[in-house]
């Protein structure tokens, strides 16, 4: 499969509206990329930030994006500090308290093993 790293906002909109009509799906569909640099990532046209201090998990920012359907520039400062939220999308490492299944046992999972075993196993992309 090629890459074509120059698609163009309309090429976007189309697809996402073909999408929305052949699945028959609810929602506007998302894509996310990770920006080397930040000014990049802010020359885009349109693009909102989340409100300076102001700490949001990743789902309640994907969710905004694909209720909303505006663009969101996320830096790490805006999720969770050192949390999974930046984590799995590269902002970050998630701390050991994460890792170690600490921060989900009896929460989320069972016990810290089930929990430290669901961190071990979840796909992250690598912090720049």
């Amino acid at each position: 499969m090629s890459q074509d790293n120059n698609i163009t906002a309309e090429a976007l909109k189309k697809g996402a509206s073909k999408l929305i009509d052949l699945l028959r799906i609810r929602t506007l569909p998302i894509g996310m990329k990770l920006f080397g640099e930040e000014a990049e990532m802010m020359a885009i046209k349109g693009i909102r930030v989340p409100t300076e201090g102001f700490h949001f998990t990743m789902c309640q920012m994907v969710g905004q994006v694909r209720t909303a359907g505006f663009t969101l520039g996320i830096r790490h400062e805006n999720t969770r500090l050192n949390s999974n939220c930046g984590g799995i999308v590269g902002l970050n490492r998630p701390s050991d308290t994460y890792l170690s299944g600490e921060h989900m046992d009896g929460v989320w999972f069972e016990n810290r093993e089930a929990a430290r075993a669901h961190q071990a196993e979840m796909i992250r992309v690598e912090p720049t």
